[in-house]
């Protein structure tokens, strides 16, 4: 974006549910009066559709829909129309930002003859980008509950790769944090584990692992602070309270390193250490490869039974929708769910 322009105000949208209703936008921007409706909705329906699954045997992260609602914003135009059209849910280029550009151009000679200027190097460069990318077909492991090995991100004796960084987008849910990690999470893969577990500075800071928070349980739960470079997830949080509110034990947000682990570990008294994330809600750690060496956690032998507790409440939550304080429940329809704030996003 230039710099003589300025990012749009946020626009507030209510949704009036269950009234049939236009939804209608106020973003103080006289050039933005536009609003999107369903009587305006454009469909585009695939040429061919999936098989209806079994939905007594669905799996996470593996059944999608044929298509994708999307609708424009612009500076001029405010919204747009909104379009269902095919597009794969997946598409690894939204979630993660895992795309590559190439640029190459075509000359007319004096011969009148059109010419490439040295395509194998472009050629060759975008090789290169796509191996960086995982763009390179790899085999993919799913995302369970079973208990997963870890290599630290710190295995050779220098950073190999970089996820998060001080005053840059850590702590924000951005495609482009994830992209260049999937390379990493691949070369753990060949080392017999299932995820990177990220380290920061010197001392080797335990940070996340994957894309999940990390959370260690010894004489108390703790889990690193929210400073920048660590993603606010909503199960850390719930966790959190959640813990709290039991109060029996103390839960803390505080750095931890692999050496304070390492120390802990031989003490015995590392009781569990598991993830945290929308996806898994809780994913326990058997094991660390760090430096060489296999770092072993107790919860195999005695069942991680902190994660399996925390598993339960909080799918109760989700799911059953058992009474609790930290129940934050929003029925799809609900009268009662008035307005959400959507930042419009501006094409460059």
């Amino acid at each position: 974006i230039p710099p003589s322009q300025t990012i749009p105000s946020p626009v507030l949208i209510q949704f009036p549910l269950g009234s049939g209703k236009d939804v209608s936008t106020s973003s103080g921007m006289e050039d933005s009066v536009h609003s999107f409706k369903a009587a305006d909705l454009v469909i585009e329906l695939s040429q061919t559709h999936k098989a209806k699954p079994d939905l007594t045997n669905l799996v996470f992260g593996t059944v999608f829909s044929d298509h994708m609602l999307t609708i424009e914003w612009t500076n001029a135009g405010g919204w747009h129309k909104p379009h269902i059209k095919s597009l794969h849910l997946a598409c690894s280029a939204m979630h993660y930002a895992v795309q590559l550009f190439e640029g190459m151009k075509a000359y007319r000679g004096a011969d009148d003859k059109v010419c490439l200027f040295r395509p194998m190097l472009n050629m060759n460069r975008m090789a290169k980008s796509a191996e960086r990318a995982s763009l390179l077909v790899r085999t993919h492991t799913g995302c369970g509950t079973e208990q997963t090995s870890l290599l630290g991100a710190e295995y050779f004796r220098k950073a190999l790769y970089i996820r998060a960084w001080r005053g840059g987008t850590g702590d924000c849910t951005m495609g482009g944090n994830y992209g260049a990690s999937i390379y990493a999470q691949h070369e753990a893969v060949d080392y017999g584990c299932q995820q990177v577990l990220w380290l920061y500075g010197d001392d080797h800071q335990i940070t996340e692992v994957g894309t999940m928070n990390m959370i260690t349980f010894k004489e108390a739960l703790a889990t690193p602070p929210l400073d920048g470079i660590i993603l606010p997830g909503m199960m850390r949080q719930s966790i959190l309270e959640l813990t709290r509110k039991w109060g029996e034990f103390k839960v803390c947000e505080r750095y931890l390193t692999m050496a304070d682990l390492c120390c802990a570990l031989k003490e015995g008294r590392v009781k569990e250490k598991f993830g945290s994330g929308t996806a898994c809600v809780v994913s326990p750690v058997g094991c660390i490869l760090y430096q060489g060496e296999n770092l072993h956690i107790p919860c195999q032998e005695d069942f991680p039974q902190l994660a399996s507790r925390l598993m339960k409440e909080l799918t109760d939550v989700q799911v059953r929708w058992s009474q609790t304080s930290m129940q934050r429940l929003f029925h799809v329809g609900s009268t009662s769910f008035h307005s959400t704030r959507v930042c419009p996003v501006r094409h460059v």
